[in-house]
């Protein structure tokens, strides 16, 4: 018995690329109109790392990110906490129909002391 495998297409360059990532977008807001207006960035795809575009959304802040979070069923163990000098963010990966998705929630500065004592997952709040 031979199997053969299938090979996807190759990511090319072009705006076609991106037509999932605006599907995605579009099922979105017509799902869940009620949601806060996020900052939206649709990555052109990599052709060299052969990865499809990418859905971006940020929020001003932690509220907004649960609020999508909570909506879209997206697991809190899967959230990260950033921070530099001058700004805090949370932030997930997900998937959806095939599409990767990023949301960040941008949230107060911290002073620079606390943002860099030691803390575990559940002092950030999500």
């Amino acid at each position: 018995m031979t199997t053969q495998t299938t090979q996807p297409p190759a990511v090319t360059d072009q705006v076609v690329e991106q037509q999932a990532a605006v599907r995605v977008l579009l099922d979105l807001i017509g799902q869940h109109p009620e949601l806060p207006a996020p900052y939206i960035v649709i990555h052109t795809p990599s052709v060299g790392y052969q990865e499809p575009a990418r859905l971006n959304l940020q929020l001003d802040d932690p509220h907004s990110f649960e609020q999508w979070r909570r909506t879209l069923d997206i697991q809190p163990s899967g959230i990260t906490f950033h921070t530099t000098a001058s700004y805090s963010w949370l932030a997930v990966d997900f998937q959806r129909d095939g599409v990767s998705l990023h949301l960040v929630g941008f949230t107060a500065t911290l002073p620079a002391q606390r943002a860099h004592e030691p803390r575990d997952r559940n002092e950030v709040s999500a």
